[in-house]
């Protein structure tokens, strides 16, 4: 279990890992043991699958309140200062390695969709 804790689910998992080492204690059965840990691997894979949909949610606001700051949500990134998209993405490396593939067509479609809600009359 990582050290850092995402949710209250997270904390909820550890205690039931803290049990499992009581049991221990008590010299209960080896096939026990084994029950719990394979139990405890079809919840990591679970638990890793919403962690990384936080983290993408994270990621792409992050990229949009990079975007809001320093770029005009009206121009599309082709028009837009280099250095500036070139440091959002340098930002979005930084804080996201995992999706540093992403960072330019994140901000290239953030941008796009400003556009879009502008034209259909939705003010930003």
């Amino acid at each position: 279990s990582p050290a850092h804790s995402y949710s209250s689910y997270e904390s909820g998992k550890n205690e039931s890992v803290d049990r499992g080492a009581e049991d221990l204690s008590l010299n209960r059965g080896e096939e026990d043991e084994d029950d719990h840990d394979d139990h405890d691997d079809s919840e990591k894979v679970n638990e890793t699958d919403g962690v990384e949909a936080e983290r993408l949610k994270a990621f792409n606001m992050f990229v949009r309140l990079f975007v809001d700051e320093n770029l005009d949500r009206m121009v599309p990134i082709s028009k837009q200062p280099k250095e500036k998209i070139q440091a959002i993405i340098d930002s979005c490396r930084r804080q996201f390695p995992e999706y540093q593939e992403r960072a330019r067509k994140r901000i290239r479609t953030y941008l796009k969709s400003c556009r879009r809600m502008k034209r259909s009359g939705f003010e930003m």
